[in-house]
């Protein structure tokens, strides 16, 4: 008979996994912009060891030191979690993101926003 293991995450990467989540619908996540949006969440827990351990995450297929991508299928179900957290956490981010992508062409923020929910698209525009 084989033993059946459950997978239990460290508190470590499920904060990693967390803030990942807050990030799913970026093209790009650039070691700056998670740095802005680390602190938005007013958590001690969310120290700067965090963002060290998102580029760790199995959620991240490409670490570049200029930004990393997500794995194209990991990011959609990041994209279903980040639909669940409270309106207060996803506009303050979506804030954040459009902050940073001010400078850069403006198609990059559409396909951000195209990348949310429905339900939070829908939202974000009844503000």
């Amino acid at each position: 008979m084989g033993s059946t293991r459950s997978r239990t995450i460290s508190p470590c990467a499920a904060r990693a996994h967390r803030l990942l989540t807050l990030l799913a619908q970026a093209v790009r996540i650039e070691p700056g912009l998670l740095r802005a949006v680390r602190p938005s969440l007013a958590d001690p827990a969310f120290d700067a060891s965090v963002e060290a351990d998102c580029w760790q995450d199995p959620a991240v297929a490409s670490t570049h030191s200029e930004a990393a991508t997500l794995n194209p299928k990991m990011a959609a179900d990041l994209r279903t979690a980040f639909a669940t957290e409270p309106p207060a956490v996803q506009r303050r981010v979506l804030a954040l993101l459009r902050i940073w992508r001010g400078p850069l062409p403006e198609e990059i923020w559409f396909e951000e926003i195209l990348n949310l929910d429905q339900k939070v698209r829908d939202a974000l525009l009844a503000h």
